[in-house]
This record gives structure tokens, sequence and C-alpha cells, in this order.
């Protein structure tokens, strides 16, 4: 997975990054796809931007995912951040607890579609060199 800020900057290196993939000069390697975080927060995305996304994803198969803007992550370090067991369900309901405030459903969301999209990918070529 290719992970950028949506930032004129941050898809720019992502795109830089799949091309390099894409001509083979990253070495062998699977790429799953583009995964976008959102650059602040309360704004939408410009039209800009998310035209320049979607001309990126379409070089990864339009495997792209949307990560939208997590207030607390800002006091956070990533060993505050618990991981999340894909294999424990996706929480429905309303409580919110420590995890859900750090791993809010529409991040939590995106991790089970990717984690899924990998499983298949590897299932379809596991008879391959």
């Amino acid at each position: 997975l290719i992970v950028a800020r949506e930032s004129a900057h941050g898809l720019d290196r992502a795109h830089d990054l799949i091309t390099q993939h894409l001509s083979g000069l990253g070495g062998p390697s699977l790429l799953v796809g583009l995964v976008t975080v959102a650059a602040q927060p309360g704004r939408r995305e410009s039209a800009a931007l998310r035209r320049r996304r979607e001309v990126i994803g379409g070089l990864v198969a339009d495997q792209v995912w949307r990560i939208p803007w997590v207030d607390s992550w800002i006091e956070h370090t990533a060993e505050d951040i618990s991981a999340w067991p894909l294999e424990q369900p996706l929480p429905t309901g309303r409580r919110r607890g420590e995890v859900e405030h750090l791993l809010p459903r529409e991040v939590i969301a995106p991790a089970y579609d990717i984690w899924d999209t990998i499983a298949a990918y590897l299932t379809d070529h596991e008879d391959r060199p």
C-alpha cells in the first residue's frame, strides 16, 4: 500500500511511487492500492485534489481508500493506537470505547476492505511463483 496525505505534494509523491512500481524500477513487489489521508480537519477535499486522486487511482485499478481526518491522532503516537484485530467484527453500536475513539469506524471499515483485497489477491496468485 502507498499511503499519502491529501495534498498536491502527497499525491505527487504517491504518483511517483506508483509509476516507479509500474515501470519495474521498484524491484519485485506487490502494489495493493493507494490510501489517502485527509490533510486537514473540517474541510472537504478540493475538486482539483479529488480529480488528481482519481487519476492516480486509475493506475492502481481504482483500489483507493480514503481515511478522514481524526482529531485524536494529533495528540497520540502510533504506539498509543491499538492495532485493530481484523478477525474481530466491525463495531456497529453507538458506544464508543477507547479503540473506537482512536480508530473510528471510518478508519476501521477501509482496513477490512484492504485486508479482503490483499487476501483475494494472494488467493488468486498462490500457485504462481
